[in-house]
């Protein structure tokens, strides 16, 4: 294939290890890292941080096949970490990791068709309305099963949660399900990628009501990538690391403010297929806005919007042929795309369009801004056309 997405599953476990030292420092707890050895691998330090009881300390997020990334392979990187649980949001991406994963929290209600298959295979649910407790509870006694359950509260971002002002009803509700045995509570942050702290306070505050209406000492988790960056002080309970395990930023000001704090996990890469020189006034692809104004050579990649690299790519969007930075020129068609290059690139030659180490490649985020998406778009639009490689370290 042309077209490949390099994944270093070491670089994953090193924002892994990242995630939990930020979780630990909440708690005051960042000196069982430190008494460790240090030329231990990231694998092996989160190896004896799950084994010494915080294997609860996190929640990695992998949802949407791990943000593009692969959902299998990091599920059993998790697993074999000693890792307890980790997240997805359907019945389906549940499925599909069950043989290779820990512990599976469903964050999103299912419809009741799919509660079966979802309690008969053990997985932990979320409820936020009456009806998911009652059907929850119905299917379950229906199998014979105690049936883990997570309730999602509303603390001010007005998507999925039961709302505050229906709590009480909510949590009678919950008692009298008698199949059902409450695990967690959470809830999740609106803003906590917005340099101003104020709802996110509120939001915190709120939910600490709710957990106190609940029960004393109640297990609960909250803290999302960018809380867990850069508002420690609300970060409560276990946290829900996602896109920062995956070497991008929940925001574009984190990138400057925590530069290098992240390491990269993936490199797209794909290959030069035909070279050709033009001469000015001549058309590069589709539109009449792709005519040249000066002779130019271009080259032919054979990846397009087809294959997940967006269409609203411009001339600043660039890419990294023999160590030299090259902008697209016309529009990126479906199954390729052109770059305006010079007489050193041949037919062949490797293209890295964005992520990896390598020095002046563009980052994962920065391909994204230029393209005016966010890296979460970019990586998760990274589809099944596109080979995953899984290497460790360099490669």
């Amino acid at each position: 294939m042309y077209n490949s997405l390099i994944v270093n599953l070491e670089a994953f476990q090193q924002n892994l290890l990242l995630a939990f030292k930020l979780s630990l420092r909440v708690k005051k707890k960042e000196a069982v890292l430190e008494q460790m050895e240090q030329e231990l691998s990231p694998s092996e330090k989160i190896k004896q941080l799950t084994s010494k009881g915080f294997s609860d300390e996190i929640i990695p997020v992998l949802k949407c096949n791990a943000y593009g990334v692969g959902a299998q392979e990091l599920s059993l990187v998790c697993k074999r970490s000693g890792i307890e649980k980790v997240a997805v949001v359907r019945l389906n991406e549940a499925m599909e990791i069950k043989d290779v994963a820990p512990n599976i929290l469903i964050m999103n209600a299912l419809p009741e068709e799919e509660l079966e298959t979802a309690i008969k295979n053990d997985f932990i649910l979320t409820a936020y309305l009456k009806e998911h407790l009652e059907q929850i509870d119905k299917i379950a006694m229906g199998v014979k099963k105690q049936v883990k359950v997570h309730l999602k509260i509303n603390s001010g971002m007005n998507r999925f949660g039961v709302d505050v002002r229906d709590i009480n009803d909510f949590f009678q509700s919950v008692k009298k399900a008698e199949n059902i045995k409450v695990e967690s509570l959470f809830t999740h942050y609106h803003n906590a990628f917005n340099s101003d702290p104020s709802y996110t306070q509120k939001q915190f505050d709120l939910f600490q009501e709710v957990l106190t209406q609940f029960g004393d000492n109640v297990h609960h988790h909250m803290g999302n990538s960018a809380a867990l960056m850069h508002y420690p002080q609300f970060i409560s309970g276990t946290s829900r690391p996602g896109i920062m395990l995956y070497g991008s930023y929940p925001s574009e000001w984190m990138v400057e403010k925590y530069k290098e704090m992240l390491k990269p996990v993936v490199e797209l890469k794909s290959r030069v297929i035909q070279v050709r020189s033009l001469k000015k006034g001549e058309y590069v692809g589709y539109g009449e806005w792709s005519m040249l104004e000066e002779d130019a050579i271009i080259a032919l990649i054979p990846i397009g919007y087809g294959d997940g690299y967006h269409r609203n790519a411009t001339k600043n969007n660039y890419v990294l042929i023999n160590k030299k930075p090259f902008h697209l020129f016309g529009t990126v068609s479906m199954d390729s795309l052109t770059i305006k290059v010079d007489e050193s690139v041949k037919v062949g030659d490797e293209v890295i369009l964005f992520g990896g180490n390598q020095k002046g490649a563009p980052s994962v985020d920065e391909t994204a801004k230029e393209m005016g998406i966010i890296p979460y778009e970019l990586l998760t639009g990274i589809n099944s056309r596109v080979e995953r490689k899984y290497l460790y370290g360099k490669g």
